[in-house]
């Protein structure tokens, strides 16, 4: 899907240090040069006998959680790895417990998934580990003059903070908001997008482990590392690629992907990259979050749409088929 991104939060404060790659043309950017090259064969699938609407799930202790758009249930959970369906629930509707605009978060914990509501201003937190979806915490969105501000994703750092992502057609920033309280701590404008841009081009994908934010863009080869600061707010880091944008094309479908999708396992960020501009992609590039440096590259075989990870620090990856979904399990831990 077109509208993801990657965002990263860490708890240190760290310098930076190691390998230096060679800096460009462009200042400020660099180009980043990935320490060796690995292959990595695929240890386990799971093929699930359903399609999917998703671009939000989740792999918790033995149960994968979906959030499905394709009908009226929106969570789904199946066992993991056993794929069979355990159970279903959270309706879309008018109802007082349904949702009538649906999106998807991060829940701070592998055993929840985050939904909200913009037309109904509130963010739920749901557990999917036990016998039955219950919810565990529900937040009011904070509203500006009594109007919803255009949250396009929500990344939960704790029991009150969350990293609130906005975009509108010239300028895309966010939030660390008190969802407890209410309250709004700092904003942060995105540098990358002038006033005169229009945004889809600059569209990204988000994440957060702790307190270190990361963004990895979809359309621009760009991978950006960003720090929060308590008495400063968000600080950009690092900048690994080049600005160049395709904020000029004619046709939104012919737009070209870079960054499909990413997660973090023991601090290192692993992101999917496109194979030729289109969905899928089976190279990753990984970046240590502590050192704020490139790692290395690591090629998978087999091609999929969508990257996270599982409890164990394995890589999980999704590739829809025609008539079923397919769940790819590699075992990076031991390519370390």
């Amino acid at each position: 899907m077109r509208n993801s991104t990657i965002i990263i939060l860490s708890t240190l404060l760290c310098g930076c240090g190691g390998r230096v790659a060679k800096e460009q043309a462009q200042p400020g950017y660099v180009v980043p040069e990935f320490g060796s090259e690995q292959s990595v064969a695929v240890a386990d699938s799971v093929v699930i006998a359903e399609q999917f609407k998703t671009y939000n799930w989740k792999v918790g202790d033995g149960r994968l959680a979906v959030q499905d758009m394709s009908n009226k249930d929106i969570l789904k959970v199946y066992s993991w790895p056993g794929g069979e369906r355990i159970m279903s629930g959270v309706n879309q509707g008018q109802g007082p417990d349904e949702f009538v605009a649906v999106n998807g978060g991060d829940a701070a914990k592998t055993s929840q998934m985050l939904l909200y509501d913009m037309m109904k201003r509130r963010a739920i937190v749901y557990d999917t580990s036990g016998d039955s979806i219950f919810s565990t915490s529900i937040y009011d969105l904070p509203t500006d003059n009594g109007m919803p501000y255009p949250y396009t994703y929500i990344s939960q750092i704790n029991d009150s903070l969350f990293v609130m992502k906005m975009d509108m057609p010239m300028k895309s920033s966010w939030q660390l908001a008190n969802l407890k309280t209410g309250h709004i701590d700092w904003e942060y404008v995105n540098p990358l997008i002038g006033e005169a841009e229009i945004y889809t081009p600059f569209d990204f994908i988000q994440c957060v482990d702790g307190p270190t934010l990361a963004v990895a863009y979809r359309y621009i080869n760009l991978v950006e590392l960003y720090e929060f600061i308590p008495e400063k707010g968000l600080v950009l880091k690092s900048k690994y690629g080049l600005p160049d944008n395709q904020e000029d094309i004619e046709d939104y479908d012919d737009l070209l992907y870079y960054n499909l999708a990413a997660t973090v396992i023991d601090g290192k960020l692993y992101c999917l990259r496109s194979a030729d501009g289109g969905e899928e992609g089976n190279v990753v590039e990984v970046y240590d979050l502590a050192k704020r440096e490139p790692l290395k590259r690591i090629v998978l075989d087999r091609a999929v749409t969508d990257l996270r990870s599982d409890p164990q620090g394995r890589l999980v990856g999704y590739s829809p088929k025609e008539e079923a979904s397919v769940f790819y399990i590699w075992n990076v831990k031991f390519h370390q």
